[in-house]
């Protein structure tokens, strides 16, 4: 009868162990159910005005060495007109054509 007592007294012991650290992990509610979190009423996040930018200065009047135009001067003679590119058709194509075959000795 002693190995029953034992048995007995060790299935209290943890019996009460588990009770005190449901307790302090905060499972003191002894429903199965979850609790459902308190609603919280939205609050309306107030976005901060971005600064705004300083004014720039108002532009001035360059010389006119600073001045370049850039443009290409325009193309009057025929012969200065560069000749079109070849068609598609006509190209070789590096990615399908095959390599030239070097001439063998």
């Amino acid at each position: 009868m002693g190995k029953l007592k034992k048995l007995v007294a060790l299935g209290a012991l943890g019996a009460i162990v588990t009770a005190v650290a449901k307790k302090l992990q905060g499972g003191g509610n002894d429903s199965p159910w979850q609790s459902a979190p308190e609603p919280t009423t939205p609050t309306t996040p107030t976005t901060p005005t971005p600064p705004t930018p300083p004014t720039p200065p108002a532009p001035t009047e360059a010389p006119d060495e600073l001045l370049v135009d850039n443009a290409p001067e325009p193309i009057d003679e025929p012969d200065q007109v560069p000749p079109p590119p070849a068609p598609a058709d006509e190209r070789p194509d590096p990615l399908t054509d095959p390599l030239p075959e070097e001439p063998r000795d």
